[in-house]
């Protein structure tokens, strides 16, 4: 990838647009016609550019259809793509943004779309996606978090809090890497609060248990298969009280913490 993007840049750069450093576009825009104008021969621009930027590890490129633009941007090195503007009527709709680790792999995209931002996606050094947050007037409002086999794992409902301008958890759903539900939790303020529900890999429900301030509080209830109910948890303030089992149709209880 490097060495084609060196290729493009050495032969447009030095033999095609012969541009002088720090120049980003060798088309003008003249607002009064809302077109883009070569600086070569005053027609409107078509096709394709590349400047190298004095200084910067970087290559800015835009492509034009009979004098306007359609999109630009600048590349890394590598040939990754560092930012990218589209266009309309010469106009920016939308445009997507990468964000670089320090070894250089791209750990983030954000895309635009008018201006505002609707997706950001984080990747894992195999440029796996991990997360993928969407987002509504700038406003966070679910998430979606996925395995290295791009397998969705987990998905997330978001709120914002206005008061401190914080983003909570409301509802959260987390899948098994089949793509089975396997749990189902809510959030108030950063904490575990209310009911949560989890499911085994078959799709049966498993327990049901509900939470307050991080803290189980009240019964968790465990069941089988057939989904009868064969275990029961009592807890207050996050501590268990007591246990009771279900055992030949009778209930037993095994344990407590009294």
């Amino acid at each position: 990838m490097k060495a084609r993007f060196d290729f493009w840049c050495i032969i447009i750069l030095i033999l095609v647009i012969e541009p002088a450093w720090g120049q980003t576009c060798d088309c003008y825009y003249d607002k009064a016609r809302n077109l883009w104008i070569s600086n070569v021969d005053s027609l409107p621009c078509n096709g394709s550019e590349f400047r190298g930027i004095k200084n910067v590890t970087m290559c800015y490129f835009a492509e034009y259809i009979h004098g306007f633009i359609i999109k630009s941007g600048y590349l890394y090195p590598t040939g990754e793509l560092r930012q990218e503007w589209r266009y309309r009527n010469n106009s920016i709709v939308d445009s997507t943004y990468a964000v670089l680790l320090p070894n250089g792999d791209t750990s983030a995209f954000a895309y635009y779309e008018n201006g505002k931002l609707y997706n950001y996606v984080e990747h894992d050094s195999a440029l796996n996606v991990n997360v993928r947050t969407y987002f509504l007037n700038d406003t966070a409002v679910y998430y979606e978090k996925y395995n290295n086999l791009d397998q969705r794992i987990e998905l997330g409902l978001l709120h914002s809090n206005l008061q401190n301008s914080m983003l909570y958890n409301n509802t959260c759903q987390k899948y098994y890497g089949t793509g089975e539900l396997k749990e189902i939790v809510n959030y108030s303020s950063g904490n575990l609060h209310g009911v949560s529900v989890q499911y085994s890999p078959s799709g049966c429900l498993s327990s049901i248990m509900r939470y307050e301030n991080n803290k189980l509080e009240g019964w968790k209830y465990y069941f089988d298969e057939t989904g009868s109910l064969i275990k029961k948890e009592s807890y207050r303030n996050g501590e268990l009280q007591e246990v009771i089992v279900k055992y030949n149709g009778q209930w037993i209880r095994s344990s407590s913490s009294k």
